[in-house]
């Protein structure tokens, strides 16, 4: 007794070609487009978030994002996302009047407008900012010697970074546990000022931390986005 019917769904293997060469025609006519994370170009069906050709694309894209917005606050220290300094805003319009070094008269002096009076906080020290070369003479070996000096005492963080805009990744594991609950902080107060769109989630960013250690790129953003 045959089994087989009109109803038989079985695919032959004529209609399996059909389908395979549908679903090449499919792919030949579907538009790509370029992740915005890797430049890859990736299917538009497919994409995530209609930009990305993966999700950790689209999390390393948001984590660079946050790290640019903490790079350029010059309130934070982007080596170990403590606060550095703290911003009084004055009333709005309040005007500062700056005189010329000669001191002649009205037309030496100028107005500005007064942004705010900035304030270190205890995280902040004062110390050397780096080293510049310099060629100076010396009588007793009667040659010139290149040695290194101080080029400037600027405020810096107590972590060690004396650029808070610059990254140290000797500095941010000198204490990691501090570095990673300022990053919290830090992010929490970035979300809250509208700077970023999602606050962080804790264990979200205690299980990036886990899997991904310090890439600060994908931690941040599977903090903020999953």
């Amino acid at each position: 007794m045959s089994l087989a019917s009109d109803s038989d769904d079985t695919p032959t293997a004529a209609s399996t070609a059909d389908l395979l060469a549908l679903r090449e025609r499919r792919s030949e006519s579907s538009d790509t487009i370029t992740c915005g994370f890797c430049d890859e170009e990736t299917d538009e069906e497919t994409a995530i978030r209609d930009s990305f050709c993966s999700f950790e694309c689209f999390r390393r894209y948001k984590g660079r994002k946050a790290l640019n917005a903490i790079e350029s606050d010059h309130t934070l220290c982007a080596t170990c996302f403590r606060v550095v300094k703290t911003v009084e805003k004055p009333p709005w319009g309040t005007e500062l009047k700056v005189e010329g070094p000669r001191g002649r008269g009205d037309e030496d002096v100028k107005k500005d407008c007064l942004i705010g009076y900035q304030y270190p906080t205890e995280h902040m020290e004062k110390g050397l900012r780096d080293l510049k070369r310099a060629v100076v003479d010396d009588d007793s070996v009667d040659r010139r010697q290149v040695v290194a000096v101080p080029a400037a005492l600027r405020w810096g963080c107590e972590c060690g970074n004396t650029d808070p805009k610059n990254r140290d990744e000797i500095l941010e594991a000198v204490d990691l546990e501090q570095t990673i609950v300022s990053l919290l902080g830090c992010l929490r107060t970035l979300a809250a000022e509208g700077t970023l769109n999602s606050p962080p989630s804790w264990p979200q960013l205690r299980d990036a931390l886990r899997d991904h250690g310090r890439d600060w790129e994908l931690v941040i953003g599977t903090a903020l986005y999953g």
